[in-house]
């Protein structure tokens, strides 16, 4: 903390609002971090978008999205719609190459990873014209790789989705719609 410095290095940085994003998971969260800290910029971390949706209208928000979520065509909506709005979009938590290729592809704001240095190669041969020739052999043992990998996934999806529905279909239970839960929280911001 700073309580009285003279140092021109200091007053260069930039300020605490620039370097700082708060991560709420809920609505009533976003509420709390309009009130005390009005400048900072608010990212909200979830698998809903359709929740996410809703959030839509708060100024100085971004999504940071679990990855299944985001690999359906619902999540490609989702993308879409957010790019069209200008709204940055994060995803996590990706591992795998194959989803750190997706989440270039699909021109994402940022990705979150255990694996940093793998993401750091996957972007430079991602953003080079480097093409691999492959053996015979070789060949073959990445075709069943790949096959592996992308039956994992779809599995993977089809489960975090089914999870999310029945998340969703307990909360809309409890609350009602995102719509109205969101509106009865925020409370007219």
């Amino acid at each position: 903390m700073l309580l009285e410095c003279k140092s021109t290095t200091v007053l260069t940085e930039p300020l605490m609002e620039e370097r700082i994003e708060l991560n709420t998971h809920q609505a009533t969260y976003i509420k709390l971090s309009m009130k005390y800290l009005p400048s900072y910029p608010i990212t909200h971390v979830g698998f809903s978008t359709t929740y996410a949706r809703c959030l839509t209208h708060i100024p100085n928000i971004s999504f940071s999205m679990q990855r299944h979520a985001l690999a359906s065509p619902c999540g490609g909506r989702f993308l879409r719609d957010m790019k069209r709005l200008g709204i940055p979009v994060h995803v996590w938590t990706v591992n795998e190459e194959g989803c750190m290729e997706w989440s270039i592809e699909k021109e994402l704001s940022g990705v979150i990873t255990d694996e940093v240095a793998l993401f750091r190669e996957v972007c430079n041969r991602t953003g080079s014209d480097e093409v691999r020739t492959p053996t015979t052999s070789s060949r073959q043992k990445n075709a069943f790789r790949i096959i592996y990998q992308n039956m994992r996934f779809w599995v993977e999806i089809a489960l975090v989705h089914l999870l999310i529905t029945l998340f969703q279909a307990r909360q809309w239970l409890k609350y009602g719609s995102p719509r109205r839960h969101i509106k009865r929280e925020l409370n007219g911001i």
